[in-house]
């Protein structure tokens, strides 16, 4: 999908600041980014995608790191449904509530930090006026 809307993305997000750092951030730490949202923190995979598909991310990288998360979501959740077959429903709540509180972890926690860094910078001395 990345792919496909790379150049609306461009167009549109290209030029922020904030795009920009995601980009350089993904470049160096895309693979264990495609690895947690394949397995863990499924709700922001499409961001990553985006990302990944957009900024010419290879897929020979892409693919060695999402095939084994997909691997572990697999045996996991294979796993549970062995062990707790006949309490699924309440497994499945369980881990979506779990996924969920982790992605609100997430955001809390990069809000906290935007805040402190947003606290830490410097004020700006008032200007006067001149007559």
């Amino acid at each position: 999908m990345g792919r496909l809307l790379r150049r609306p993305i461009e167009k549109r997000y290209g030029q922020s600041a904030i795009w920009q750092r995601a980009e350089q951030y993904f470049a160096r730490r895309g693979g264990i980014a495609i690895f947690l949202t394949r397995c863990v923190l499924t709700p922001i995979a499409v961001p990553i995608n985006l990302i990944a598909g957009s900024s010419g991310y290879a897929l020979g990288r892409f693919a060695p790191m999402m095939l084994p998360a997909r691997l572990v979501w697999l045996l996991f959740y294979g796993a549970l449904g062995y062990f707790f077959g006949s309490q699924w429903e309440y497994v499945s709540d369980l881990i979506s509530n779990a996924s969920g509180l982790l992605v609100g972890l997430l955001i809390a926690g990069v809000g906290a930090y935007a805040l402190i860094r947003w606290n830490r910078r410097p004020a700006t001395a008032p200007s006067l006026p001149t007559n």
